[in-house]
C-alpha cells in the first residue's frame, strides 16, 4: 500500500515538473491558451488540474509580488511627504489673512 502512494507521489511529482518546464515556455512563447487545450484534449483530468494549479500558483505568486513593491512604495511616499512637508506650508484656521496689494 505504502509502495503505490509513493510511486504515485512520485508520479505527480514528475508530472508536475513536466507541466511547470511546458507552461514557462509556453507563457514566454505566449502559447499558454495551446498547453491547456492539449492538456483538455489529453482526456487526464489530473493533467488539467495541475496545470491549473501551477497557473493558479504562478498568478497569485505575482500578484504578491506586485502588491508587496506596492506596499513598499506607499511606505517610502509616506515616510518622504511627512519628512519634506513643511510646517509652514499648513494654512492657519482663524489666522488673519494677508491684505492684498493695491
Amino acid at each position: 500500500m505504502a509502495d503505490i502512494a509513493i510511486i504515485e507521489d512520485a508520479s505527480n511529482h514528475e508530472i508536475a515538473e513536466w507541466l511547470h518546464g511546458r507552461l514557462t515556455g509556453a507563457l514566454q512563447n505566449g502559447k499558454a491558451g495551446q498547453l491547456f487545450q492539449q492538456a483538455g484534449s489529453s482526456g487526464d483530468p489530473q493533467h488539467l488540474a495541475t496545470l491549473q494549479q501551477i497557473a493558479r500558483g504562478s498568478f497569485t505568486d505575482a500578484l504578491d509580488h506586485i502588491l508587496l513593491v506596492a506596499a513598499v512604495i506607499a511606505f517610502v511616499c509616506s515616510v518622504l511627504s511627512f519628512v519634506l512637508i513643511r510646517q509652514k506650508d499648513f494654512v492657519q484656521y482663524g489666522a488673519p489673512e494677508a491684505a492684498p496689494a493695491t
